[in-house]
């Protein structure tokens, strides 16, 4: 019998890692959308929200997963922690629970980050308006970002004149769980750095920005070597870690996270005709991979 893999998510940007996983294995594909468009590429498909995760279990029970088996997400970074719990009850290799659930949370991370001795910018959580209001000094710029916020959930940019008019949200979703952290803008260059293992790639985060600062000040700085033993403690050498940093020439602050698919290499991969597709499948799967090419 063919080895299976539970896909979650069926959307559009799916479909390019569901056509190469079908060649290779029985594809159990999972999306909240019955219609999802990736489902006519999937061996098997359940109208099932990756957020559900006893739904998801009911999948791979009825398809009598094993630790033989595979799990794989190319979707949101919010599906990996079903994932990882799924892979977690089948024995499967996978990011462990616990370290998902801290990447999803800027609380978290930020601690985390400090743990390593990495530059955060100072960070004050923010439970209310009234609070936000009191927490803002005149001729500042901040940034406000919800506690589980991706851009552009629920990320503002504001000044102690100008915060009123932004209409923030003060409910609770999925992306703001609890609180606000506020933090002073750090001027500087925004870059985007992917860890795979000990490897290090950097992209300018505004795609027209041409000139960006050298690897070799961040390498002097120490942040390329925290950022290789936080990866590797935490079990993520087998995949894409995106991290977004801020470089002065003089100094650094780290700001965010993920593993979602990066964009940047992938767009890059595909400008020198490097198939990103299957060799992200292959690192993600624990398979031999070819490296991925620098910028």
């Amino acid at each position: 019998m063919r080895t299976k893999v539970l896909v979650l998510g069926c959307n559009y940007d799916q479909i390019p890692y569901i056509k190469i996983l079908s060649e290779l294995y029985c594809v159990v594909g999972t999306d909240l959308n019955p219609n999802a468009p990736g489902k006519v590429h999937c061996d098997i498909f359940y109208s099932v929200g990756y957020d559900n995760v006893d739904g998801i279990l009911d999948v791979v029970k009825e398809n009598k997963f094993t630790n033989s088996d595979l799990v794989f997400s190319a979707a949101a970074q919010f599906s990996h922690l079903t994932a990882a719990l799924v892979a977690e009850r089948l024995q499967i290799s996978y990011i462990q629970p616990e370290v998902v659930r801290w990447i999803l949370d800027k609380t978290l991370f930020y601690d985390k980050f400090q743990e390593y001795k990495i530059q955060v910018p100072e960070t004050k959580l923010i439970m209310s308006a009234t609070e936000l209001e009191d927490s803002l000094e005149e001729g500042k710029s901040y940034y406000l970002k919800s506690d589980f916020s991706k851009n552009p959930n629920y990320i503002y940019k504001i000044t102690s004149k100008k915060f009123k008019e932004l209409n923030i949200f003060w409910g609770r979703d999925r992306y703001l769980r609890n609180h606000y952290v506020l933090q002073e803008e750090f001027i500087g260059e925004h870059l985007r750095i992917n860890m795979v293992g000990e490897r290090c790639y950097i992209f300018p985060l505004n795609q027209d920005q041409k000139i960006f600062t050298n690897k070799r000040i961040l390498e002097n700085m120490g942040l390329i070597n925290k950022l290789q033993i936080l990866c590797r403690d935490s079990g993520l050498e087998k995949w894409v870690v995106k991290f977004d940093v801020v470089v002065s020439e003089i100094n650094y602050v780290l700001l965010d996270i993920g593993i979602d698919p990066p964009m940047r290499m992938k767009r890059n991969c595909e400008n020198l005709n490097f198939p990103f597709f299957s060799e992200y499948i292959n690192l993600v799967l624990g398979k031999k991979y070819k490296e991925f090419p620098n910028a």
